[in-house]
């Protein structure tokens, strides 16, 4: 993997963004969000981190339909228990699993006149995905 700048693949400058495999473009990116520090909501104590998980979703860096694989920090209230797992900041409102770029460009191919059938085929998402948008 090559560490890559992480505005140049549409991700907030904030987050590490490492480009897999050596093949010119972004087919797979792998992207670890910073950990930041959060008060407990029931208690109010500081949050202490507790482990990450990952995360799948497809972005799009330019017209290039392209796979993330997001590690999502969380963080635990050692007093009351509770978890609490960071916030993507690039995830777009209308699917868990897509990127805000992803769904512009959706919403772009089908502003063409694109059916809906290929603008999912171009986008590399489900059909589903496409209609939400």
């Amino acid at each position: 993997m090559s560490r890559v700048n992480p505005i140049d693949v549409g991700m907030p400058a904030g987050c590490r963004a490492d480009k897999a495999g050596s093949a010119v473009g972004f087919e797979d990116i792998h992207v670890q969000l910073p950990r930041t520090p959060h008060e407990c909501p029931k208690c109010g104590r500081l949050m202490t981190g507790h482990g990450s998980f990952t995360k799948h979703m497809a972005h799009a860096v330019g017209h290039a339909p392209c796979k993330l694989e997001v590690k999502v920090p969380r963080s635990i209230c050692k007093k009351c228990g509770i978890t609490i797992s960071e916030e993507v900041p690039f995830e777009s409102a209308v699917s868990v699993n897509i990127t805000e770029a992803l769904e512009l460009r959706a919403i772009e191919l089908l502003r063409q006149r694109s059916t809906i059938k290929e603008a999912a085929y171009l986008c590399g998402i489900p059909y589903d995905i496409i209609r939400l948008v």
